[in-house]
Formats: structure tokens, sequence, C-alpha cells
């Protein structure tokens, strides 16, 4: 069994490898708090990277951040160890959430990765869905016990698909 270190190790160099690429050698800068690893591209001139990556919310942090799907509660659409890339929701516009969107949701003790429906003429609750039903019923969850709430705007697949079997002609 790996141990927390070695899983964040790995998180970090999937990541590094894929802002690599996103950001064409220009600098970046990964930043690895105690819960969360997320990025901020510094000097690149693509402009939809610079706006996913580096842009503020009005606090001055960071207004995407990424995250990594753990467990298989959202396969087939998210997997075990795919990243995904959340915009961060302001808690005055939580109760304009989109129903069936992905959300990452943040409580004292857990992040999730999930499905939000508003629950009508209840703006106190969500019922919180798994795409994967069959082994994670539906709950509700209290927005007094949200500390913070991201929207997924895109997500990061780690499979390649197999290579395609070529008959050589030459």
């Amino acid at each position: 069994m790996k141990s927390e270190l070695e899983i964040k190790s790995k998180i970090v160099s999937v990541l590094q490898k894929v802002l690599e690429k996103l950001c064409y050698g220009r600098d970046y800068t990964l930043v690895e708090a105690t819960e969360h690893i997320y990025c901020e591209i510094t000097g690149l001139g693509h402009e939809n990277i610079t706006r996913i990556l580096k842009e503020r919310d009005e606090f001055g942090g960071l207004r995407y951040k990424v995250f990594q799907v753990a467990g298989d509660s959202m396969e087939p659409v998210l997997k075990e160890y795919y990243y995904v890339i959340a915009e961060k929701i302001n808690q005055d516009y939580w109760q304009w959430i989109a129903n069936f969107e992905i959300y990452v949701i943040i409580t004292e003790d857990r992040l999730m990765v999930k499905r939000l429906y508003k629950i009508p003429n209840n703006d106190k609750s969500y019922i919180v869905i798994s795409d994967n039903e069959k082994y994670y019923p539906q709950y509700t969850i209290d927005k007094s016990e949200i500390l913070e709430l991201y929207m997924v705007r895109m997500k990061v697949d780690s499979e390649l698909k197999p290579h395609k079997k070529f008959k050589i002609a030459l």
C-alpha cells in the first residue's frame, strides 16, 4: 500500500507533466496546500489557459483549482485518478447552482466530487448524487456543512486508448 506522501508525489508528478504540455514551455508554479494541490501559471500568453488556471476571485485567491478524483462513485464520467479543473462558487451564488452539474464539495471532514440537485422550496440543503448510483445512493447535505463549493469545468483524462493495429503497406 502506498503512503499518502507517495500518492501525493505521484499526483504532483502527473500534474507537472500535464502543465508542461499546457504551458508550451512557459513558467508555471505548482502550489501544494495541506488538502489541495492547485496550480498557477505565470508569464503565459495562451489566454484560455491563463483564464482557467490563473484567474483570481474577488478575495485574491485562485478562482480555479485542480482536484484529483478518488474512488469510483462518479464512474463512468469521472474515474479514479482523473483530475478536474473546477471554478470556485462564491457562497452568495449557491442558491443558483445548476441542477445535475458536477461539483467539488468541501466540508470540514470531506472533499467530494458529486452532482448536486436543488430541492424545490428548500433553501437549506441539496441532494447529493453519484453517477454510480448502484453502489452509492443519493443523500442530502445541509448547505451549512459546506465550506467551499466548486463547479467542475473540465476533466483531465489519464487513460490512453490502446494502440490501433496498423497493417504496414510499404
